[in-house]
């Protein structure tokens, strides 16, 4: 598409500069996106994977740069256990929510870094063999959303969990910012809030 075929020829054009390289990949995760909404989940995946593949060399810039890659990561994980490869796709969310679990702790006040954390154990949760890992990973969502909502807050795409939903696309900020990442990039829960769909 339009916005993939740009990224790249700015990309090849500088293959050096990180935000261009990182502009690139949320054009695949953005491709990710439309092709789960099409149906095509080995597609959406593989876009997903090419989106983690020119984020990992930018992991050392950035905390932001991590918490961007953990979502793509949390994102090709849920599909690839959807697609049968439920230990591959396990120990991508596992790993994604390392990394938000730690961005979390070390900036505890970024409510950026809570939602993203509350998302990922969201879908972690939904993923789950075991009914009782999957209360537990809930609980841990269900704390983080209520702290939000006793400090004032809570965005209303948090205010109650569902099933599954599909991706959500970047955020505007993402997309044209020439920074890292640093807000409304909480995957499944807010293209739930833009369609009127249910949360993770």
């Amino acid at each position: 598409d339009l916005q993939l075929a740009t990224s790249r020829a700015r990309h090849a054009a500088q293959p050096d500069n990180a935000e261009l390289a990182f502009s690139h990949s949320l054009a695949w995760r953005n491709r990710g996106v439309m092709l789960e909404g099409l149906g095509d989940f080995s597609g959406a995946l593989a876009a997903h994977q090419r989106a983690a593949e020119l984020q990992a060399p930018l992991l050392d810039r950035s905390r932001a740069y991590r918490v961007a890659h953990a979502l793509t990561r949390l994102a090709q994980g849920r599909l690839q256990a959807r697609l049968g490869a439920a230990a591959a796709g396990r120990r991508e969310i596992d790993a994604a929510l390392a990394t938000l679990r730690t961005a979390q702790h070390d900036e505890p006040q970024r409510l950026e870094f809570r939602e993203h954390l509350m998302t990922a154990w969201l879908v972690s949760a939904s993923q789950r063999s075991s009914s009782r890992e999957a209360a537990a990973d809930r609980a841990q969502a269900e704390r983080i959303r209520d702290d939000l909502q006793r400090e004032g807050r809570l965005a209303p795409r948090f205010a109650a969990f569902g099933a599954v939903a599909t991706l959500t696309t970047v955020s505007e900020h993402e997309t044209h910012a020439a920074t890292p990442p640093t807000s409304h990039d909480a995957l499944g829960a807010l293209v739930a809030h833009q369609r009127g769909g249910r949360l993770w």
